[in-house]
């Protein structure tokens, strides 16, 4: 998955309290945030490096009682010189893929929270044999200090080789989001352990825009050991 550009579309919402999350993703790790029931969150991330941009589309809905669901169209990967590849086979973390996103959020107290989710679903495919199960199953906790100035989030994740590609299965991920000028700029950090294309460091900026619309701005970096290429990282979102 040689990515740095993702593009995710993220619609959510979950009875929770307000603890001043400031996104369902910080760049790739998923926070625990949970939004409002009925509602609805958009979130859309873009990368780039040298040789391809790599997108994705999430939409996700708040059922209540801290759970939500919805529908992602996960590692869309336009390479300058091919366009869009589909190949399951080669190239899986590279293979455009159509995920089902659920997430259950536990609060423990105000402050903390621990999230269990997955995106789980099937890969694009020129034929019917070339089908297969794709997933990412994770479990996080975040904890939220000062009504959202510092929210730190560390937890571990299990991904097959259909959305992780060689390497790793499975790892660890963290990732801080910092209050720089409060409700307007934060500072974000994350990193996802083991040597797949899941193997990046990411970090940027995050400004918050009118009628609660955000733009986080970054780059991305691989982890030692695997080969991810290095690049920028474009997110917008709207509660």
């Amino acid at each position: 998955m040689k990515k740095l550009v993702l593009i995710i579309f993220s619609l959510t919402g979950v009875l929770i309290p307000d603890t001043g999350f400031s996104q369902h993703n910080l760049f790739d790790v998923p926070t625990t945030e949970i939004v409002e029931y009925k509602k609805l969150f958009f979130q859309q991330q873009a990368v780039f490096t040298k040789e391809e941009i790599n997108a994705a589309t999430t939409f996700t809905y708040g059922l209540g009682y801290n759970f939500e669901v919805g529908l992602t169209i996960h590692q869309l990967d336009f390479k300058r010189s091919q366009g869009i590849e589909v190949d399951p086979d080669n190239h899986p973390d590279e293979n455009p893929d159509f995920l089902i996103n659920m997430q259950k959020a536990f609060i423990i107290t105000n402050d903390f929270q621990i999230g269990i989710g997955t995106r789980s679903g099937i890969n694009a495919a020129k034929h019917n044999n070339e089908i297969k199960f794709v997933n990412f199953d994770y479990i996080n906790g975040a904890l939220d200090i000062s009504d959202g100035d510092y929210v730190f989030v560390a937890g571990a994740y299990y991904a097959n080789k259909q959305y992780a590609g060689e390497g790793t299965n499975w790892g660890a991920m963290a990732g801080i989001d910092l209050a720089l000028l409060k409700n307007k700029m934060y500072f974000i950090g994350e990193v996802i352990t083991g040597n797949s294309s899941l193997s990046v460091f990411n970090t940027g900026l995050e400004f918050t825009l009118p009628k609660n619309w955000k733009i986080e701005i970054g780059i991305q970096l691989p982890v030692p050991g695997s080969d991810n290429d290095r690049g920028g990282i474009i997110q917008i979102s709207k509660n």
